[in-house]
C-alpha cells in the first residue's frame, strides 16, 4: 500500500499529470488562457425551452445493430462530444464559449451553446441532450444555413465518432429529423446515406422538404477538402466558400 502511495504522490505524480490525463482521454478540455471545462460539474438544465431558430434542428440517434430499434444515448457520450468539439480550433474553424448569458446561451450538463468561427465569421450552436437522442441547433438564417451547415453537421458527427471509439462503441448514431406525422411522438425520420428518409416506427415514412431542413445536407459546387481524424467517419467537407 506504501508503495502504492508514494507512486501517486510528488514528485512521481504531480497534478498536472492528472490534468493531462483528463485531457487525452477527453474527459476534460483545456482553453488557450491556461484555464480548463469540465462538462460534468456543470449543473443540470431543468428548463428545457427550445431555442427559436429558422433552421429545424438535425439529430443524432442512435441504432441497434440491425437498425431497427432505437436506443438512449449512450453514457458519457455527451461529454465527450462537447470535449471534442473544443478541441477543434485548426482552421477554417474554431469552436469557444460565448459569454454568459442564460436569455441567450445555455450551459449546462446537458445543453450547450457554442460560437463557431468560421473564418472571420461568427455564428452561434446550440447542443442539446435528451437522452433519448441529441438535438443540434443552428441559429442563423435559413440562407446562411444552407452555406454552412453542411460543414457544421460533418464536424459535428466526427465529434460523435471520436467520441464513440474513444470509448470503444459501434459507430452505430445516424443523422435524422423529428417525425412530422401527429401519431407518432417518439420517432424519427432517418436520414440515408441517398438521402431518403425511413421512420423509425411509421409505416409510411413522412414527407420532409424545405431548406428549413435540408440546409444540413445540401452539396456545393466547389472544391473538397478533409477534416483528418483517426476514427472511421471520414467525410469529405465543401468548405471553400465558408
Amino acid at each position: 500500500m506504501n508503495h502504492f502511495t508514494s507512486l501517486f504522490s510528488p514528485p512521481n505524480f504531480e497534478p498536472s499529470h492528472l490534468l493531462k490525463l483528463l485531457i487525452h482521454l477527453h474527459i476534460i478540455a483545456s482553453g488557450e488562457n491556461g484555464d480548463y471545462f469540465f462538462p460534468c460539474a456543470l449543473q443540470s438544465y431543468t428548463k428545457p425551452l427550445v431555442p427559436q431558430t429558422e433552421t429545424n434542428p438535425l439529430l443524432i440517434v442512435w441504432q441497434d445493430n440491425d437498425g431497427i430499434n432505437t436506443l438512449p444515448v449512450p453514457q458519457g457520450m455527451f461529454p465527450l462530444v462537447i470535449t471534442h468539439l473544443l478541441t477543434h480550433n485548426k482552421c477554417p474553424c474554431k469552436v469557444d464559449f460565448p459569454p454568459l448569458d442564460p436569455h441567450q446561451y445555455y450551459k449546462y450538463r446537458d445543453a450547450l451553446s457554442f460560437w463557431i468561427f468560421i473564418k472571420t465569421k461568427r455564428y452561434t450552436l446550440h447542443i442539446i441532450n435528451h437522452y433519448s437522442h441529441i438535438e443540434v441547433y443552428f441559429d442563423e438564417s435559413v440562407q446562411e444555413a444552407k452555406v454552412k451547415c453542411p460543414y457544421i453537421r460533418e464536424l459535428v458527427m466526427k465529434a460523435v465518432s471520436d467520441s464513440a471509439k474513444a470509448i470503444n462503441l459501434e459507430q452505430n448514431h445516424v443523422a435524422a429529423f423529428s417525425c412530422l406525422n401527429e401519431k407518432e411522438k417518439n420517432c424519427y425520420c432517418v436520414i440515408e446515406e441517398d438521402h431518403s428518409i425511413n421512420c423509425t416506427l411509421c409505416k409510411k415514412s413522412a414527407d420532409i422538404s424545405g431548406d428549413s431542413y435540408w440546409c444540413w445536407f445540401d452539396s456545393m459546387d466547389c472544391g473538397t477538402k478533409i477534416i483528418a481524424s483517426d476514427s472511421q467517419y471520414l467525410q469529405v467537407l465543401d468548405i471553400c466558400n465558408l
